[in-house]
């Protein structure tokens, strides 16, 4: 900030008696010629720097500190100290003053503006305020010289007060930082809770399918970029880091930006949600999840590989290999996120394509495994790139001959009615939910209703319903993981249990149904414990019913 010329102003000492022409200069003790209009210019310049002090403190869109114009215009002291008065000789001179302090604040942001606002309208009223009298005009004035040390204390006193307007950021009243932004240095602040080597490269000289394969390499099934860590994935159902140096708002950008396409881009910068399926050539297929995080991009990629596994691979019951012949009805495949259901339908599927001549069509969002034409013509459309709606896709897609119909999720109640139609029409259509057991996936389905509805989706469902297929996932002694899977088939039982609403009994024909290939999440979790795949902790801490599965594992013990 400039200094202010505060002597001229502050010692308006005299000695002809006409205090409009003179005052005395108290570093000179000489008598020195003034205009009449000198004053009211000096006092305007003033004025006009008051803005300087607000603004050295604005970084950003940080609002500018209120500025009291008394810190800056010196007014009569209880001493007797004579100051110049806070007033001007017109309203046109009031009015350029403050049109240049607007003009001098440099405030952007809707915030800011009304800070300015708010800055000015105080301004504007301590302007219009009754000041004192001229001091110049008082008859004490004209002895000024044996008043100069009476002025050399003013003159002090008005340095002080200027030293105590100029503020540090650390002085200024400032609102507290929106919680909800968050810089750079904020990411990067915390320490990692991951040990990373000082060794390890950044990020900034690697493309995106170099980080890919190496997490490839680590056998994980998913890759995580956020800001604040190394690019981390999960093996074996563990995060950890891959050996590079924290991400910065930069580099998560960089990468995940590479490969999205304009469409796709201008989308994540209007919705801050992308889905989409990209290809690592001779690696892997990945679903990408881009989203924003405290102000920042983020990504999450589910690693799909482009062979799709066998049953055998996955150790899937025969059960499920039989429920790929069927040719008509609902097969629901369900479990948390992450747990393999579209492993597992992708599998049964795969199994269709080569053992049948038939018309293969999904809807998925987006799509993840690729399946190839081998026995069957298999057509698979992308939400938003192929088809704009679940709904309207299950809609039109009566008039696409398809035979096997793969429903990527039943998201919403339109969707499970269009799913439950086709497979009434005698197509076989494959589904997803996110529950964790047979009988919460019926009561899920029938709950999306309208009550006046649920007792006609009741009778829809048992007539149509094939299997429910209910899978998590476990981490296997030695590594990798293993499925826990609960099956119920749509047996004459369980089909007239759902029409009657007692989905309460269904474990019951669930457990003395074995025969059929049925089994419940308890047993197939007391299964893996009786083999050593899995620990006991493990199991009982995702069983269903912890007494339950006691007494299983007691049993297969």
């Amino acid at each position: 900030m400039s200094d202010f010329k505060w002597d001229n102003i502050l010692n308006p000492g005299n000695t002809s008696g006409d205090m409009e022409n003179v005052h005395i200069d108290p570093r000179s003790g000489e008598a020195v010629s003034k205009p009449a209009e000198s004053r009211q210019r000096q006092l305007e310049d003033l004025l006009s720097q008051i803005p300087e002090v607000g603004s050295r403190t604005l970084d950003g869109d940080e609002p500018p500190p209120h500025v009291d114009i008394t810190n800056f215009i010196p007014q009569t002291t209880p001493d007797g100290v004579i100051a110049p008065p806070p007033v001007l000789e017109s309203d046109v001179t009031q009015s350029s003053v403050l049109d240049e302090l607007e003009a001098t604040l440099h405030i952007n942001g809707s915030e800011s503006a009304q800070n300015k606002e708010a800055l000015l309208a105080d301004l504007k009223a301590q302007l219009q305020t009754e000041s004192p009298a001229d001091p110049f005009n008082t008859p004490d004035s004209t002895n000024a010289v044996t008043e100069s040390v009476q002025q050399e204390s003013a003159a002090e006193i008005a340095r002080r007060k200027l030293t105590e307007v100029q503020v540090s950021r650390a002085d200024v009243f400032v609102p507290d930082k929106d919680k909800t932004q968050f810089s750079e240095a904020d990411e990067l602040s915390e320490k990692p809770f991951v040990s990373i080597s000082p060794n390890a490269p950044t990020v900034q000289n690697f493309h995106i399918d170099d980080v890919l394969k190496m997490a490839v390499e680590k056998k994980a099934s998913d890759i995580h970029f956020t800001v604040g860590l190394p690019p981390m994935a999960r093996v074996d159902g563990e995060i950890i880091p891959l050996d590079f140096q924290p991400l910065r708002p930069s580099d998560t950008r960089r990468l995940v930006y590479d490969v999205v396409s304009d469409e796709n881009l201008e989308k994540f910068e209007r919705t801050h949600e992308l889905d989409f399926g990209y290809t690592v050539k001779g690696i892997a297929r990945f679903r990408f999840n881009v989203y924003m995080q405290r102000g920042s991009v983020a990504a999450a990629m589910r690693y799909i590989p482009n062979k799709i596994p066998s049953f055998e691979s996955l150790y899937l019951p025969p059960v499920i290999r039989e429920l790929s012949k069927r040719t008509s009805g609902l097969v629901l495949v369900t479990g948390p996120t992450g747990s393999g259901k579209t492993t597992t339908i992708a599998s049964m599927i795969d199994d269709i394509n080569e053992n049948m001549n038939a018309h293969i069509l999904t809807i998925e969002d987006p799509i993840e495994y690729l399946h190839r034409h081998k026995r069957c013509m298999v057509n698979q459309r992308e939400m938003h790139s192929d088809t704009l709606s679940f709904h309207g896709a299950l809609r039109a897609i009566l008039r696409e001959d398809p035979d096997i119909i793969l429903v990527g999720e039943l998201r919403d109640h339109e969707t499970i009615e269009a799913a439950l139609t086709l497979a009434e029409t005698g197509h076989l259509v494959f589904g997803t939910l996110h529950t964790r057991n047979a009988p919460a996936t019926i009561d899920r389905i029938i709950d999306v209703f309208a009550a006046d509805q649920q007792d006609q989706i009741r009778v829809l469902l048992g007539n149509t319903i094939e299997a429910i297929i209910c899978q998590q996932l476990l981490p296997r002694q030695g590594g990798g993981r293993r499925a826990a899977i609960e099956i119920m088939t749509g047996t004459a039982a369980v089909k007239n249990l759902i029409r009657e609403g007692k989905t309460h009994q269904m474990y019951s024909v669930i457990e003395t149904s074995k025969n059929q290939g049925m089994q419940t999440m308890d047993g197939s979790l007391a299964e893996l414990y009786k083999t050593g795949n899995c620990s006991y902790e493990d199991c009982v801490m995702r069983s269903v019913d912890k007494e339950s599965f006691a007494r299983l594992a007691k049993t297969a013990a």
